[in-house]
This record gives structure tokens, sequence and C-alpha cells, in this order.
């Protein structure tokens, strides 16, 4: 006769799932960030784009003095 196999029933530790969890959470974390950090800075650039016209490839965005 076969054995049961108690593959589904085997004991899982918090030590092996722990990492996964803490990794993935710190990827979203990460991406969070760095969307907010880009979208901040494209707006504060287009928000304070107050320079006169200049010829260049930065166009307004430097400020006349």
């Amino acid at each position: 006769m076969l054995k049961k196999i108690s593959f589904f029933k085997k004991s899982v530790y918090w030590t092996e799932i722990l990492p996964f969890i803490i990794f993935r959470w710190l990827m979203v974390v990460v991406q969070a960030i760095c969307i907010t950090v880009l979208l901040v800075g494209t707006f504060d650039v287009v928000l304070n784009n107050v320079g006169e016209p200049r010829e260049g490839s930065l166009g307004t965005i430097i400020k006349s003095e």
C-alpha cells in the first residue's frame, strides 16, 4: 500500500516565509517612493517654470537674473 505523503501538511516556519514578505513589501515601498519623487520633481519643474523664454535645450527652466 502507498503511504500518504503529507506534502501540503508540511509545517512551515516563519523564518522561511518572513524574508519573502519583507522583501515584497520593501519593493512596494521603494516603488512608491520612486514614483512620488518623480511626480513631485516633475510638477515642481512645471509649476515653477517662471523664467523668461531663452534659446537652448532647457527652454524656460533657466531663470534670468
